[in-house]
């Protein structure tokens, strides 16, 4: 069986597979959308900064992962929480 893992590292919950498929998927979507929306929005600009300033690109290019984790993490967890309270109220 998965377990969580709190903040101070201990056992929090077990996480059933149907809990562990659903965080899958969502997270799955939401990197799909992310994806197509840098790409969408900032792929004429990424890639004359790839083409013209490789240096700047570089350390666009890690802003953008690692607010993405961020963002995703962040968004995942409140999902998730939003449906674990639905579920429990029906």
């Amino acid at each position: 069986m998965l377990r969580r893992m709190n903040n101070s590292g201990d056992k929090q919950e077990r996480l059933s597979p149907l809990s562990f498929l659903l965080e899958w998927v969502v997270y799955a979507g939401l990197i799909t959308v992310y994806f197509l929306l840098v790409l969408h929005f900032l792929g004429g600009v990424l890639l004359d900064l790839y083409t013209t300033h490789r240096v700047a690109y570089a350390f666009v290019a890690l802003a953008l992962i690692v607010g993405q984790g961020v963002l995703l993490q962040t968004l995942t967890t409140h999902l998730l929480k939003f449906f674990r309270h639905l579920l429990k109220h029906e």
